[in-house]
């Protein structure tokens, strides 16, 4: 028996590198990365088995839970600029360090928000790009002749 093995292709994920402040600069992805999408259902699930009782709710759990969504959204951000530590040393992008970044700083929450906001324009920017790219959906009808003239479409009547 032969089999052919296809390559699969990669999933397109949109980007855009965004100013943040003080000269810093994120690369960041469409809020329809599988990653974080993944992510979140993985939260939900949690989430729905601690209501129903599968779980149960503790402080811990609390706390992994509040984290899980800071870790969901560093999925979203894909690399940076400009970012240095305390000491003034380059802050590197690695996953671990965004993940540190969303969840163990300062400014995690604003920049959380900052990242979902910014994820939320780039999808809306690429979802409208595809829309054009790929047409508007047409009437599956023609309301004109053959003349090139319109006709007038029927209204149809229901008893």
């Amino acid at each position: 028996m032969k089999i052919k093995i296809e390559e699969q292709e990669q999933t397109k994920i949109p980007s855009k590198l965004i100013d943040y402040k003080d000269g810093a600069k994120f690369l960041i992805a469409g809020i329809d990365k599988p990653s974080f999408k993944h992510c979140m259902e993985l939260r939900g699930t949690r989430i729905e088995q601690e209501i129903q009782g599968v779980r149960d709710i503790t402080d811990e759990s609390s706390r992994e839970i509040a984290q899980s969504f800071s870790k969901a959204v560093s999925h979203l951000v894909l690399n940076w600029q400009g970012l240095e530590d305390e000491e003034g040393n380059i802050f590197e992008y690695s996953k671990q360090n965004a993940e540190l970044l969303c969840t163990s700083t300062n400014e995690s929450i604003e920049l959380i928000v900052w990242i979902l906001a910014e994820a939320q324009k780039i999808q809306v920017e690429a979802n409208e790009e595809k829309a054009e790219t790929l047409g508007k959906s047409s009437s599956s009808t023609s309301t004109k002749q053959r003349n090139g003239t319109s006709k007038k479409q029927e209204k149809s009547i229901k008893s």
